[in-house]
């Protein structure tokens, strides 16, 4: 109801114009939504495209860091989200300018966000810049807590 209020004379105008367009209005309005809705899925789907790399599990992570052949492991997640714990070993990187990184066999990055989006693409800017092996961590840092993996925190 509060929304009506503030609203209401934008909502009135919206009517008016639809009315003076006649039979019009109404096809063009549900044209020029179903254009926005389109060029939005159509913007999603070029971004999941540039991000789609091979991911690791976090079964196989975790197996790399106990046999000993530790991967180097970067956090591109926030301070906030940095405080409920990391991956043990895990550096932390705002973003691939702050990190002072020399090329390694394998990295894997991981973040908290959906499809891996930040991690995946700091893993190609590491990939441009000459790292070897470079893979998004499937899942992310939720996933490694939900199998219940160690996790370190601020002492």
């Amino acid at each position: 109801m509060l929304l009506g209020a503030i609203f209401h004379e934008a909502v009135n105008e919206v009517l008016l114009t639809l009315e003076a367009f006649g039979r019009w209005g109404l096809p063009v309005l549900l044209g020029l939504i179903t254009a926005f809705v389109a060029w939005k899925w159509w913007q999603r789907h070029r971004f999941l495209k540039e991000i789609e790399m091979a991911r690791i599990s976090v079964p196989e992570l975790h197996r790399l860091i106990t046999d000993g052949k530790g991967p180097l492991i970067l956090d591109v997640r926030t301070a906030k989200q940095r405080a409920e714990g990391w991956i043990p070993g895990a550096r932390f990187v705002a973003s691939l300018a702050d990190a002072e990184l020399e090329p390694y066999d394998e990295v894997i990055v991981y973040c908290d966000c959906p499809n891996e989006a930040s991690a995946a693409i700091l893993a190609k800017q590491l990939r441009s810049r000459g790292f070897g092996r470079v893979r998004p961590l499937a899942g992310g840092f939720h996933a490694w807590m939900t199998e219940g993996h160690e996790v370190a925190r601020e002492a």
